[in-house]
């Protein structure tokens, strides 16, 4: 399924994302609280980002840091407990080569209801395990206010 029903630098909720490609419908409404879903439906994953997290509403094993290193570069860290051997690691860096794809959505703060679609993304380039931090290369450069405020929380 294509992303075409999502314009890059619009503004969604979780629940708008995932009828837009496929992934609920009135008969299977979505019922995601993470920050990652496997869009089977789209052969997506998509990625929910807080930028700007507290330990008021995230756990510790939830405070990914999460910025943009350059208007099209993006820091992102995988759930804690995602090792690159899983075959969901795999799945993130090797994307590309599986014909799956990234989505990445991004908001300042956890009050904010709607995020901002960053559009598809490329894996550049990773480190670490349990999180894996991964740099993605956007297929659309971000907007300039919106890279300030990114960029700000790394």
């Amino acid at each position: 399924m294509s992303t075409e029903p999502l314009a890059v630098h619009a503004h969604y909720t979780r629940d708008e994302v995932l009828g837009a490609i496929g992934a609920a419908t009135p008969e299977k409404p979505p019922t995601v609280r993470e920050g990652v879903v496997w869009a089977a439906e789209a052969n997506a994953d998509v990625f929910f980002v807080t930028l700007r997290k507290s330990d008021k509403t995230f756990s510790a094993t939830t405070m990914y840091h999460d910025y943009a290193i350059s208007p099209t570069e993006f820091h992102w860290e995988s759930q804690s407990t995602t090792s690159i051997a899983s075959r969901t690691g795999q799945r993130y860096i090797n994307h590309a080569g599986r014909g799956s794809r990234v989505l990445l959505l991004a908001r300042e703060v956890p009050e904010q209801r709607d995020f901002l679609y960053l559009g598809p993304a490329q894996y550049v380039r990773h480190s670490g395990d349990r999180p894996i931090s991964i740099t993605w290369r956007l297929d659309c450069e971000l907007p300039p206010l919106f890279f300030l405020e990114a960029r700000a929380v790394s």
